[in-house]
């Protein structure tokens, strides 16, 4: 999905700045979609909510956080559509525009975006509110689980990092006429590049599973030749195993043997012009691609191919002990 800019044709206008901030307290059974209760604070967008108060259990929270702010559209925007942009929200959000729910999304780092042009009044103040879910599963990304402590409920994950949550991106009102193209789609593009773990960070341990849904995935792309730019799987230098388990240097050979059983052409070692980079995300289907255009030169000239690799012994180990093997 690509980022509104302004344009002769389409206007944007930023909500970012101080919204009204909530933690949950039955807050749908309490109607809080038609405006949050007045102890409510304010909260920088975009922030992570975690660290702007002193108090833990603004730190700790675990689930529902609300949002609420006021925005006037311009008058001028009568008749054209009218589009709300969230940059990204973790892990999951409802969004609702003067109390009707135009929007839920599930992601904590992929936009969304929602029509709103028959819900907002033009000239007007609108209601916007959102409301926010932190919690952790085994699918979301990264995973996790909640844990009941004698503090409350934890989140307990398995990466090396704190898990901020919140409105994490900025938030925008556009505009379009009502005629418009929705996205750059794969059909206008000669090579699709994927990036793709399928065996590791889905259906991890799985090969056979993996080995499904890499395919379901590549023949969604039709016709297109592919080029994969990204697989592999993590391994732990002198690790072996009875039978290919993650982490062992047996299940990365299998893995590899894996990838690059190709049904269809594959393009390696190019980088086309005016061709197209899809960034996927694993098991989440095509709606949360993201999409870049490398630049297309200014006349036609040769393909540009990649330096060549020096030579290597195969298999060899990096400077970080990982194990690497040569491609089937």
């Amino acid at each position: 999905m690509l980022a509104p800019r302004a344009t002769a044709t389409r206007e944007r206008k930023s909500l970012d700045g101080l919204w009204r901030f909530a933690l949950d307290a039955a807050g749908r059974a309490q109607g809080w979609q038609d405006g949050l209760p007045a102890g409510a604070r304010q909260m920088p967008v975009p922030a992570s909510y975690n660290d702007v108060f002193p108090e833990p259990e603004v730190h700790d929270h675990v689930g529902d956080v609300w949002y609420e702010t006021l925005v006037r559209v311009p008058a001028r925007w009568a008749g054209e559509r009218i589009v709300l942009r969230f940059g990204s929200a973790t892990h999951r959000a409802v969004v609702w525009v003067n109390g009707r729910q135009v929007a839920e999304h599930e992601g904590g780092y992929t936009p969304f975006e929602a029509d709103v042009t028959g819900v907002v009044e033009s000239g007007a103040e609108n209601r916007v509110t959102v409301v926010v879910n932190n919690v952790l599963t085994w699918q979301s990304i990264p995973p996790g689980d909640v844990e009941k402590t004698p503090d409350g409920p934890r989140q307990r994950y398995f990466h090396d990092f704190f898990k901020y949550a919140g409105l994490h991106r900025p938030v925008w009102l556009y505009t379009t006429p009502e005629a418009h193209s929705k996205d750059v789609v794969a059909d206008l593009v000669d090579v699709v590049m994927l990036n793709g773990y399928y065996g590791w960070y889905v259906n991890t341990g799985d090969l056979p599973a993996a080995e499904r849904a890499l395919e379901a995935e590549l023949n969604a792309w039709a016709d297109k030749p592919i080029s994969m730019t990204e697989y592999g799987a993590d391994t732990i230098s002198g690790l072996h195993g009875v039978v290919p388990a993650p982490w062992t240097e047996e299940y990365q050979v299998e893995m590899l043997a894996m990838s690059h059983r190709r049904p269809r052409p594959m393009i390696h070692g190019t980088r086309p012009s005016g061709g197209v980079i899809v960034g996927l995300l694993p098991g989440r289907g095509t709606a949360r691609r993201r999409l870049r255009r490398w630049p297309a030169p200014a006349s036609p000239g040769p393909e540009r191919r990649l330096p060549p690799r020096p030579a290597l012994p195969w298999p060899f180990r990096s400077p970080r002990g990982h194990l690497w093997c040569r491609p089937p």
